[in-house]
């Protein structure tokens, strides 16, 4: 048996009494998603995310977090992280190479926040996954 939609349960946690403004408001939110999914490498600031979403910059923040557990700069932090990690394990391509593609600004920044978020460096993260083959 499929568990529940996602979308109902993300409906769920927008801070609004009636369900019609529920679902207006996650509307919103999902522009504001679907443009961070659809180029997760791109500048994404507040500012632009909410004009597109048509909401204020705190309002976009607050209801983001609430909705989906993370702020947008984490949501996109973590999308450019897990796009990266696959791009080490099926690639040769040099490391700051994959994190300037991510969207990264450095290699630097690039492997500070890989390591952050998997405790392990993206080099020994792509030994690691090649000694499986």
């Amino acid at each position: 048996m499929p568990g529940p939609c996602p979308y109902a349960l993300a409906a769920t946690r927008v801070p609004a009494v009636k369900w019609r403004t529920r679902a207006e408001l996650l509307a919103s939110l999902m522009v504001a998603r679907h443009a961070m999914d659809a180029s997760p490498e791109g500048k994404h600031s507040l500012v632009t995310l909410a004009s597109s979403a048509g909401l204020s910059q705190f309002h976009l923040l607050r209801l983001f977090k609430k909705t989906y557990n993370e702020s947008p700069h984490g949501y996109l932090s973590r999308i450019r992280l897990q796009l990266a990690g696959e791009r080490l394990e099926r690639t040769n391509e040099p490391i700051w190479r994959i994190a300037l593609e991510a969207g990264f600004e450095s290699q630097a920044a690039f492997c500070r926040a890989f390591r952050k978020r998997t405790g392990t460096s993206p080099r020994a993260w792509r030994k690691s996954r090649r000694l499986g083959e």
